[in-house]
């Protein structure tokens, strides 16, 4: 016998798994906005950001000057504690939630939640590793960023179409049923 008030349960907690989806789109897109503002697209913006302009016009001699001074390690280590917390909680919740929605056939998942998680690791990691490298570390900050989104997006994309597909099934009922 079904308990009466299962199915007032399971719209809470689909209301509570929308808007965790919603906030963490919204939070990876204000992210990608704000790097690109902050920091820029190309490889030079980067250079200047962290190693300041006269390191970048030393490198890219035909690049504008915006009269920046090296990033300082107590700035990145401010920056980067916050986002560490910030990006722990994306990335456990995310995977955690996509993981957890299959039964059997994960493999194709835990590759998703690998490259998540390794992105994350890298993009962070590359704020020190910047400051410690030769100027052409820099560069790789923007692929390791746009693989951490990208990923995030993906599993933003596949928790929302299991979502919908399984939309009628009770969550009681998901545990018992395989992929």
């Amino acid at each position: 016998m079904r308990d009466p008030d299962l199915k007032k349960d399971q719209r809470f907690w689909k209301v509570i798994l929308i808007a965790f989806y919603a906030f963490s789109f919204l939070q990876l897109l204000s992210g990608t906005y704000l790097f690109f503002e902050k920091i820029g697209w190309h490889p030079a913006d980067i250079v200047e950001y962290y190693h300041g302009s006269e390191a970048m016009l030393a490198q890219f001699p035909g690049r504008p000057d915006r009269f920046k001074n090296p990033a300082s390690w107590e700035g990145r280590l401010e920056t980067v504690f916050a986002h560490a917390i910030a990006y722990s909680v994306l990335v456990l919740g995310l995977t955690h939630l996509l993981r957890s929605s299959v039964k059997g056939g994960r493999r194709f998942y835990d590759v998703i939640s690998f490259v998540f998680f390794a992105a994350a690791a890298a993009d962070l990691g590359l704020d020190f590793g910047i400051l410690l490298a030769p100027w052409w570390v820099a560069p790789l900050k923007l692929p390791a960023f746009l693989l951490f989104v990208s990923s995030g997006f993906l599993t933003l994309f596949l928790l929302s179409l299991r979502m919908m597909r399984d939309a009628s099934v009770p969550f009681s009922d998901r545990s018992q049923k395989a992929d």
